[in-house]
């Protein structure tokens, strides 16, 4: 879980009367509080199936963050965005 200050929620989530007029979104004033909860699942293989002799491995990653408090309920979220966000990456490396 992560926890901003008023001045992170301020900067990130509020808009102000000329963001709000070159947006069409309603104005709104963040306050500090939970910014999320996350949960991350990492995979990763040898190709070779020994990790300590290095070579080519593969390996990925899935992620998701629930949004909560100003960051959930700004505009930019609430009407344009979504408090679910999800993210998954897959890569191949080398190890020399």
């Amino acid at each position: 879980m992560d926890h901003v200050n008023h001045k992170y929620a301020d900067y990130y989530y509020s808009i102000d009367a000329e963001g709000s007029a070159a947006s069409g979104l309603p104005m709104y004033q963040g306050s500090s509080g939970w910014k999320n909860w996350s949960g991350r699942f990492y995979a990763g293989y040898d190709l070779d199936g020994n990790m300590r002799n290095g070579g080519w491995s593969v390996g990925g990653v899935l992620s998701y963050v629930k949004l909560r408090g100003s960051a959930a309920e700004t505009p930019i979220t609430s009407i344009r965005g979504d408090r679910d966000q999800w993210m998954a990456g897959a890569g191949i490396a080398y190890t020399f």
